[in-house]
């Protein structure tokens, strides 16, 4: 049987419960297994993808992100 591994980088503590207590259980039963990361003290893009970068080189099928926008990147 194949499955799917998703690493969801996680700006905090909510995000990481949300991850864990809602996607992960939805998306096991269809063989998606969802590992939440805390970003963490990371308050600019630059260490956002300092982050995406160590992470990219650990063995998985795919990352998301769980940010606010509106810190990291600026307003509309």
């Amino acid at each position: 049987m194949m499955y799917s591994r998703v690493n969801i980088l996680c700006e905090g503590q909510s995000e990481e419960i949300f991850v864990k207590k809602t996607l992960s259980p939805y998306f096991s039963n269809y063989n998606i297994y969802i590992t939440p990361i805390i970003l963490g003290g990371v308050a600019r893009y630059s260490g956002i993808r300092r982050e995406l970068k160590r992470i990219g080189k650990v063995s998985f099928s795919y990352l998301s992100t769980m940010l606010e926008q509106t810190q990291y990147f600026g307003g509309f």
